[in-house]
């Protein structure tokens, strides 16, 4: 599915996660790293440059959460989840900050499920026009739709001691920065789906979600933070 081949430690500044599917390359996320610390950020693409950015709540028990659109609005860039060093998360979208939400210190994660990006479809995404960077300090890693898979998602994890998560993730980075004691490990695990919208119809894109405590099972309710494009 990904061209990343086996798990493997790189550091980079950033890296872009580009979905092949139908002859074409479309463009699902950005992550990209602090420079000072380890603050890690997630930018997620949309067909336009309409988003809706906020908080919500997975109420006890349960497994799905609809997003409310009529807040969309129109961004110059893409909006973005920011997940701090301390452990304050914030979506940012042009002037307006939605959160923070608090989570543990990053250094303090122990392998657990830190965010998700996902598109209904492929052809949901925006178009990538550019040819995928192998190398250098920026990369793209490219995932690959054959047959009746139709959408994609990224999960990341993050562990503050060792390169080691909740799900096996054939892809991590290690992020060293004088504001840590020891490298903070972040694990992607890129997922190939079945379609979960009609490309076609209105609000069909994608969606970036984040902000959780890990550990809380289904029997509480989580407060976490979402990006929605269309």
């Amino acid at each position: 599915m990904a061209d990343a081949g086996a798990t493997q430690s790189v550091s980079i500044r950033e890296l872009r996660i580009v979905v092949s599917f139908g002859g074409q390359l479309r463009s699902l996320c950005k992550i990209f790293f602090g420079q000072s610390d380890v603050s890690i950020y997630v930018v997620p693409y949309a067909p336009t440059k309409r988003y809706s950015v906020g908080t919500q709540r997975l109420g006890e028990h349960a497994e799905s959460v609809t997003f409310d659109a009529g807040a969309i609005n129109d961004y110059e860039a893409a909006p973005k989840i920011s997940f701090h060093q301390s452990g304050q998360v914030h979506a940012n979208a042009g002037d307006q900050k939605v959160g923070p939400l608090r989570i543990p210190p990053l250094s303090l994660w122990r392998g657990a499920h830190l965010g998700t990006v996902l598109a209904d479809h492929a052809r949901s995404l925006p178009e990538f026009g550019a040819t995928p960077r192998r190398e250098g300090l920026r990369r793209d890693l490219v995932l690959d739709l054959q047959g009746e898979v139709e959408s994609a998602a990224v999960a990341l994890y993050l562990n503050g001691k060792e390169p080691s998560f909740d799900s096996p993730c054939p892809l991590h980075f290690s992020l060293q920065r004088p504001t840590v004691a020891q490298p903070v490990h972040l694990g992607l695990l890129p997922r190939a789906q079945a379609a979960l919208a009609n490309p076609d119809l209105p609000g069909s894109g994608v969606v970036a979600i984040g902000g959780w405590t890990p550990g809380q099972g289904r029997e509480a309710a989580v407060d976490f933070l979402y990006i929605r494009g269309s």
